[in-house]
């Protein structure tokens, strides 16, 4: 899994230059590749995709609301980011803008997309930021370079299909460990239960006998990512909807 990040060229344009240099150089030194804007189309189902910008109405700075992003809307962020050579969605999408993560906000909507259905969309619900050059930074930061103001109230929301599937406090996970992390261990009970292949028994089954193993929310995503029409993505519809409707 490569690690990209995308400034939103609105906040490139307002940033000043020592403060954006500075947090390229924090994301490059955690290992992040620095994307243009023509080049998202290096991103594939496989990737963590990381875009950065304020979570504001108009796309200068203002007030943070969690429910835009420089300006723009669930929707118009879908249609820049494919404008601009997105292909396919990333396996997981971070949003470094501040309350993203918030109940109805651009993380949640965006999951609520078709394009962004099967990916697990990461989102802060307060404040979010990296190290500007030159600057005292007293922040706690996690592995990835990522800074809160807060640790006792800014957790990290993680979205799927639509639905909250759970919440992590900050510095205290891997992207790595991600899907195992937020995986009931019902998961394979509750999938199998709706799961409803062809004659061959489908992918999910064929993985489970063949590798002698159970299915997990994070092969049960890939799978669905694949093939929104498959009896995979049907199944964890299903299973998302019974299992984190209520969670909030």
């Amino acid at each position: 899994m490569k690690r990209y990040i995308w400034f939103h060229p609105s906040y490139v344009l307002e940033s000043a230059e020592a403060t954006l240099l500075g947090q390229q150089t924090n994301a490059k030194d955690h290992g992040y590749i620095l994307l243009n804007d023509q080049e998202l189309g290096k991103v594939t189902c496989e990737d963590h995709l990381t875009i950065i910008g304020h979570s504001t109405l108009a796309p200068t700075p203002a007030e943070d609301t969690g429910l835009y992003i420089q300006g723009d809307t669930a929707d118009a962020l879908i249609r820049r980011l494919t404008t601009n050579g997105l292909k396919e969605a990333p396996k997981i999408l971070s949003l470094e803008s501040c309350r993203a993560g918030i109940s109805g906000g651009l993380a949640q909507q965006l999951s609520r997309s078709p394009f962004f259905k099967y990916t697990l969309i990461e989102a802060n619900l307060n404040s979010v930021g990296r190290k500007p050059m030159e600057m005292q930074w007293n922040f706690p930061t996690d592995s990835l370079g990522r800074a809160v103001l807060k640790l006792d109230n800014s957790p990290w929301m993680f979205y799927l299909g639509g639905f909250l599937v759970g919440r992590l406090t900050h510095d205290t996970y891997t992207t790595e460990d991600l899907f195992s992390l937020l995986s009931p261990p019902t998961f394979h009970k509750h999938f199998f239960a709706h799961y409803q292949p062809g004659f061959f028994g489908g992918r999910s089954g064929r993985h489970c006998l063949f590798n002698k193993t159970t299915i997990t929310l994070e092969k049960a995503s890939n799978f669905a990512h694949e093939d929104q029409d498959s009896a995979s993505a049907k199944a964890l519809e299903v299973v998302l909807k019974k299992l984190y409707s209520q969670l909030a």
